[in-house]
């Protein structure tokens, strides 16, 4: 079963450092990766504010009525 993740970047730098034979050859290649992988990251979390700004303000009925 496959779940949808927001991509890691913290995983994505430590596989990235480990695939190379030395430090300072995993560390060049980081950053372009990290720099593209932040953008991405941003950008989901950016929409997912819009869709919860849409659901509590433009679309009201799509939440579920709170009854305590």
């Amino acid at each position: 079963m496959r779940n949808g993740k927001m991509i890691d970047a913290q995983s994505i730098v430590v596989a990235t450092v480990a695939t190379y034979e030395t430090q300072e050859e995993g560390l060049a290649n980081v950053g372009t990766i990290f720099r593209h992988v932040f953008w991405h990251s941003v950008a989901l979390a950016t929409l997912m504010g819009l869709l919860v700004l849409l659901q509590a303000y433009a679309f009201p009925w799509m939440q579920v009525p709170y009854r305590p």
